[in-house]
């Protein structure tokens, strides 16, 4: 636990290095999210199939915060999945 309570704050390291000296890197147009996101067996994540080239304002933001709570959800309920499987008490 005490190595993977790091992992977070080393990630958020990595990507502000990468986004800092390459920031194209996030923004190729080979990079898709959504297809990111459908190779994970998580629920179900909103997409807007809209027009991608032209959101309007408020949607991308909205779309951005409904895939983090799934991905919150499914990181809290794959704890509490291996919390039960190795007999750890539920957090209340």
């Amino acid at each position: 636990m005490d190595i993977q309570a790091r992992l977070p704050a080393g990630l958020c390291t990595l990507h502000n290095f990468i986004n800092h000296f390459d920031p194209d890197v996030f923004y190729h147009p080979d990079f898709d999210v959504d297809d990111l996101m459908r190779r994970f067996d998580e629920p179900d994540i909103p997409t807007d199939e809209g027009d991608d080239e032209h959101m309007p304002d408020g949607n991308e933001t909205e779309r951005a915060g409904l895939q983090r709570n799934a991905i919150v959800q499914a990181i809290w309920d794959n704890y509490l999945a291996e919390c039960t499987q190795q007999g750890i008490p539920l957090p209340t």
